[in-house]
């Protein structure tokens, strides 16, 4: 793939969605076809930590991949939920799709804290190299991505016994605090670290939802708030994640299924909340499961969100559900991203949405 000639038209694009909302924005359309991976799980797992390999598998991903309307190619280092625990030296395990956490968690919480990053390891050397390694062949084709290293309350679930950490949220919040301090010494270390790497070769940065910034930036996101109260995310999950937004210009919120929904008021006070990330819960329909926007729900949680002056990305929506979307929502600051797996499926896609362009 060569440098797109259009490539700065793109990002301008792209840095007028990161400004602020106004009237007449539009909609804004990304359409590409899958994302550079790997495939195979036999090959992932042969080939997990073997840099030529994965250097080679990402740049031949490119020869046939397609980016229309606001799509900027990219890549991302995907080293899994498992990473930051496994920067730990923590077991780890390589599923079909990912890298997971395979270890028995600590029951004594102050296990904890005689856990250091490990950078003599091989798993934290192909972390950095591969990100280096990347950047320096992009060469102005395509953006890389930072590796999401979870967030401070999820990489927390993965080293304690979860029924403990919940438990200890409620009768023992001071404990959990101090151990969302530890573990996010270590994420902000590696955060800030992704961003060096990443900064030295290019001037934008992206990461697994498909928008690029000229500033930095972070998707945030924490899985564990799925099973706390509205009570105890006010009271430890929002001030992690406003500790967590300080090393960013900007942030974006991942809010992954409808039982995040309960905690979107203290969602909406993050200080440098820009935009949001809405996925419900998937359903199972004949092509099996499926997100779908389209429900009243969906609706009025979309409309709670843009009517709050804050932005919104639908990140691999599918393509039946845009326009009916569009005909129930404010459209401005909305930004879809759709694969396709053949060129003339997403050329007919943008061509149906075109009286949504600005």
């Amino acid at each position: 793939m060569n440098v797109m000639p259009d490539m700065d038209a793109r990002l301008a694009r792209h840095k007028q969605f990161w400004g602020p909302k106004f009237e007449g924005e539009g909609a804004y359309f990304a359409a590409a076809s899958p994302l550079p991976q790997f495939r195979s799980a036999q090959d992932r797992y042969a080939h997990w930590l073997d840099l030529d390999y994965r250097l080679k598998v990402a740049s031949e991903s490119f020869e046939d991949a397609f980016f229309l309307g606001d799509a900027v190619p990219r890549i991302d280092p995907d080293f899994g939920p498992g990473f930051l625990p496994a920067l730990l030296g923590r077991p780890y395990r390589i599923g079909g799709e990912t890298v997971w956490f395979d270890i028995e968690p600590f029951s004594d919480a102050w296990e904890i804290y005689e856990l250091e990053l490990r950078k003599d390891l091989d798993y934290y050397r192909t972390f950095s190299d591969f990100t280096r390694e990347m950047c320096e062949r992009s060469e102005g084709r395509y953006m890389v991505g930072v590796t999401d290293p979870g967030s401070e309350t999820d990489i927390l679930a993965s080293l304690y016994e979860r029924e403990s950490l919940l438990m200890d949220m409620v009768l023992d919040p001071d404990r959990i605090k101090r151990l969302l301090s530890k573990t996010g010494e270590w994420w902000r270390e590696i955060t800030l670290e992704n961003e060096r790497l990443i900064r030295g070769a290019q001037n934008y940065t992206a990461a697994w939802v498909p928008v690029i910034n000229e500033r930095p930036w972070g998707p945030l996101l924490s899985e564990l708030s799925a099973m706390v109260s509205p009570a105890v995310f006010a009271d430890i999950i929002a001030p992690s994640l406003e500790r967590m937004s300080s090393v960013f210009e900007q942030i974006l919120f991942n809010l992954d299924g409808n039982s995040y929904v309960r905690h979107l008021p203290e969602i909406l006070k993050l200080d440098k909340l820009h935009s949001i990330e809405w996925d419900p819960n998937p359903k199972w329909g004949p092509g099996g499961a499926e997100k779908d926007f389209t429900t009243e729900e969906s609706i009025s949680v979309i409309r709670e969100i843009l009517e709050r002056g804050k932005k919104m990305v639908f990140n691999e929506i599918p393509a039946w559900q845009v326009p009916v979307i569009l005909e129930r929502i404010p459209r401005d600051g909305v930004f879809f991203y759709l694969e396709f797996e053949r060129l003339n499926e997403a050329e007919d896609f943008l061509e149906s949405v075109r009286r949504w362009m600005r």
